[in-house]
C-alpha cells in the first residue's frame, strides 16, 4: 500500500490529508499521478506538472521522507510501502510581504 500525503493547495483542491493506494507492481510517479486523477475525480497533474509533463519547480514531492530530485515523474520509481508527500510552493517572507503591502 503506497501511503499518499496532500498539504497546502492540494489539500485544498482533494479534501484528503492522506490516502492509500494499492499497487501490485513498481510504477512511476506519473503512473501515480494518473491513477490519483482517475480514483480522486481531479486533476492532479493539472496542478504537479506543466505543459510539457514535468514537474513544476515550485512543488516538493517527498518520497520516504527524501525529495524527488528529477523533474521527470517518468523516471521516478514508487514501489508498495513508500509513503509520499506532495508539498506546495512556500508563500511568505519579506518579499511576499512586500507586495502585498504587510
Amino acid at each position: 500500500m503506497v501511503q499518499i500525503r496532500f498539504y497546502g493547495e492540494l489539500y485544498e483542491i482533494t479534501k484528503i490529508k492522506e490516502y492509500n493506494l494499492k499497487i501490485a507492481d513498481e510504477i512511476t510517479l506519473l503512473d501515480l499521478i494518473e491513477i490519483l486523477d482517475r480514483k480522486l475525480n481531479i486533476s492532479v497533474s493539472k496542478v504537479l506538472l506543466d505543459d510539457k509533463g514535468k514537474i513544476k519547480s515550485a512543488y516538493v514531492i517527498l518520497v520516504n521522507g527524501s525529495a524527488v530530485r528529477e523533474d521527470n515523474p517518468r523516471s521516478v520509481r514508487i514501489r508498495d510501502e513508500d509513503i509520499l508527500a506532495f508539498l506546495p510552493p512556500a508563500v511568505g517572507g519579506k518579499l511576499y510581504c512586500s507586495t502585498l503591502g504587510c
